[in-house]
């Protein structure tokens, strides 16, 4: 497959409009629309489930920049301090508008946790049930947030001569066959939510959902991080830092930051299962 698409869909008074931020919109929309089911299902009015949502926006796009940020770009932008916060770029010819290039997963989840125990002191709600609510939203939105790294051709893949290799014409001139990586991420966190948005379904159903809080949370943040830590080995370094780390210890950056989710979600879910009460 040869993927030459323009990241950038038009432009309104010379600002770029990106199907990368499409992605991020529809995942907020399509994410709040499933989730407000589940929310008045448990009892919460849709007062309170707004206002999660709103604190869940704000933690996931401020956890995701700061996650770049201090992650994987930490040399740059420590000398940069407006441009993390600003969609903007510094240049010896000027201040160009570009819109906010760089999201981490890692920091992105860090957000959710924070910014959900924030809400859930305010407004008294559990929070491991709080966040068992937005798995499938959680899902869908690592979905969506990939899509757009794909229309975006970035974190893409090792080459391949794999049938599934696809070139990347709009970032290289090599005609090489790459990974979608993205894709794969993709696919993976959609087929997690599908199976969380059953898990919770059945056990609505079952009547037994709040006996059983943190068993959903345990599971789609180790999924997901299980995942992405597999995708990883296919994936090009996103620079030079990760590459050292990867010489160094064998796993990347990505995979690293993956590995405490990993053991600590997988904990809470056995947690949730052997549980009581």
């Amino acid at each position: 497959m040869i993927w030459n698409v323009d990241p950038v869909i038009f432009y309104i008074f010379g600002v770029p409009i990106k199907y990368y931020s499409l992605c991020w919109l529809l995942a907020f929309v399509c994410g709040y629309s499933i989730t407000t089911k589940t929310a008045k299902k448990i009892g919460w009015t849709t007062e309170e489930f707004d206002s999660f949502f709103n604190y869940m926006i704000l933690g996931t796009a401020l956890g995701a920049r700061l996650g770049h940020c201090l992650f994987y770009d930490f040399d740059y932008y420590s000398t940069h301090l407006l441009e993390i916060f600003l969609p903007i770029r510094i240049t010896s010819s000027g201040i160009v508008f570009q819109g906010f290039s760089g999201m981490a997963s890692h920091g992105g989840a860090i957000g959710i946790l924070v910014s959900t125990f924030l809400f859930c002191k305010k407004f008294t709600k559990k929070w491991l049930e709080s966040l068992d609510l937005i798995g499938v939203a959680v899902c869908l939105g690592g979905a969506m947030i990939r899509f757009g790294n794909f229309f975006n051709s970035e974190i893409v893949g090792k080459a391949t001569t794999s049938s599934l290799g696809v070139i990347f014409n709009h970032r290289y001139n090599d005609n090489i066959p790459r990974h979608p990586a993205q894709l794969y991420e993709a696919c993976g966190y959609l087929f997690i939510g599908i199976i969380c948005y059953y898990l919770i379904t059945n056990l609505l159903r079952k009547g037994i959902y709040k006996q059983k809080i943190g068993f959903i949370t345990g599971f789609y943040v180790a999924m997901i991080f299980i995942l992405r830590f597999f995708v990883e080995f296919v994936k090009e370094s996103q620079n030079d830092f990760d590459e050292q780390i990867l010489n160094s210890i064998g796993i990347n950056l990505g995979q690293l930051l993956s590995v405490p989710f990993i053991i600590v979600f997988s904990i809470l879910m056995i947690w949730a299962v052997l549980k009581k009460k």
